[in-house]
């Protein structure tokens, strides 16, 4: 949607392109796009079904881990990572999967690009 009163509130908080200016993006950092991140229903959904996906290909949690890394980070987890990440899926109760896709939907490798 490119009408401006048809444009998606949570596209144009990340800067969506203008189709106007040929489809090029302004670069900007801006707190409310963390707190996007962290509030969104759309996150939250997303990262709930992104967990169940990959629930059902893993086997073990450090199978779980390094899947959720691969997949959102497109990297390996260091040492540190996947093992705090398999203690709190050990530590944790319902919804410990989906809450840390969640917290990697937030993680700086995911919303920079290098």
């Amino acid at each position: 949607r490119h009408a401006y009163e048809k444009q998606m509130t949570f596209l144009v908080l990340f800067d969506a392109a203008s189709p106007n200016e040929c489809y090029r993006r302004t670069d900007s950092i801006i707190p409310q796009q963390a707190l996007a991140l962290a509030n969104s229903p759309l996150v939250r959904t997303q990262a709930e079904k992104l967990a169940v996906k990959l629930r059902a290909e893993s086997m073990t949690a450090a199978d779980f881990v390094q899947r959720a890394f691969d997949t959102l980070l497109s990297r390996s987890p260091t040492d540190a990572e996947a093992a705090l990440c398999r203690q709190y899926l050990q530590a944790s109760a319902a919804n410990a999967d989906a809450n840390m896709i969640h917290a990697l939907f937030n993680h700086n490798d995911f919303v920079t690009l290098r």
